[in-house]
């Protein structure tokens, strides 16, 4: 059963590097960080109090890192989330993610996502963790990588989830001219805007298929996930794409004003005794009197009167028309 976090008891720590001095700049990272900051802050996502969400951006050294989540870590009771979008290297056959004065061949310089692993490990008093990796990598780097267990098991956590994109290019990872990098960008259109005929919540698990199927639809390498005791009924937010069914229209009664009155029929056989004999003794039966006939025809040159029904403050079936063509255009637009 999917379950959404108390916010009291639940922290994000967001880390990206954005800026290097040997490696590839990569600006969107900095788009990511405020977007997905203010989005777990937000009501379309976990509503955290932005107190409870610390973003730490090109740090310095790999302790100002460790320290943010050690802090988080002990504070949280609920959730953890731990965001990272960078270069990702592997040092030593081991995960390492990039800072800006990050060099390769030299693992002092990076952060080894071993440190951050026993802090979640050792330290941390959260019922549940969600760890989040948008880190690129070089086709050097995928080799020295053991196929056999992938990026994703070996940077699992017990009792957590794991949500990796996997990218083994640079430009899969920030397409030129985009916000956002590839993965987190298809993340925030996510959570932002949900995904039409899913469930009410958006749990880890739904979440990884969308992003599965959407990556590998647009060309992108597709994620990774690992789940470890039920990590992946988690939820980031709700579906936003299931919207109120637009109100049926109802016709309105007729009312004596408004309908015109047919002439009188003969009754059918088998109508009640006198009921043929009241209908012959009126005067030209099958006729209307002159009174009924001045009657109809004042009905009908009478001005039409149309009233116009308001269906809710949010116009349900004009809102949802738009928001569902919005979404495809969205989709093919990309």
């Amino acid at each position: 059963m999917s379950v959404l976090p108390d916010p009291r008891g639940s922290r994000a720590v967001l880390v990206g590097t954005s800026r290097y001095e040997r490696l590839e700049q990569l600006p969107a990272v900095s788009n990511n960080l405020r977007a997905l900051s203010g989005l777990l802050s937000g009501p379309l996502s976990l509503q955290l109090p932005p107190q409870h969400v610390t973003v730490v951006e090109n740090a310095a050294a790999a302790h100002t890192v460790v320290g943010a989540v050690r802090r988080a870590a002990a504070e949280a009771t609920d959730t953890l989330v731990v965001y990272f979008a960078g270069h990702g290297l592997i040092e030593q056959d081991a995960l390492s993610l990039a800072l800006p004065h990050t060099e390769f061949g030299h693992v002092e310089t990076s952060l080894p996502f071993e440190w951050l692993r026993q802090v979640l490990l050792m330290d941390s008093n959260a019922e549940r963790h969600v760890v989040i990796l948008d880190c690129c990598y070089s086709g050097l780097a995928l080799g020295r990588m053991n196929a056999s267990t992938g990026f994703a098991e070996q940077a699992a956590v017990e009792g957590s989830y794991l949500l990796a994109a996997a990218a083994e290019t640079r430009t899969a990872l920030a397409p030129v001219g985009d916000t956002y990098t590839a993965f987190t960008g298809t993340l925030l259109d996510t959570l932002n805007h949900g995904i039409p005929g899913g469930p009410a919540l958006l749990d880890l698990g739904t979440i990884y298929r969308h992003l599965y199927r959407t990556m590998r639809a647009r060309g992108h390498p597709v994620p990774q996930a690992r789940d470890r005791n039920s990590g992946a009924q988690v939820a980031l937010g709700r579906n936003h794409a299931k919207l109120p069914a637009p109100l049926a229209a109802t016709p309105s009664a007729a009312t004596p004003s408004s309908a015109a009155t047919p002439p009188a029929a003969a009754p059918s056989p088998g109508a009640q005794p006198g009921a043929e004999a009241a209908w012959h003794a009126r005067p030209d039966p099958g006729r209307r009197s002159p009174e009924e006939a001045d009657a109809e025809r004042a009905r009908d040159n009478a001005p039409i009167s149309v009233e116009a029904v308001e269906t809710g403050p949010w116009k349900p079936a004009t809102y949802s028309f738009t928001a569902r063509t919005g979404h495809w255009a969205r989709e093919r637009g990309r």
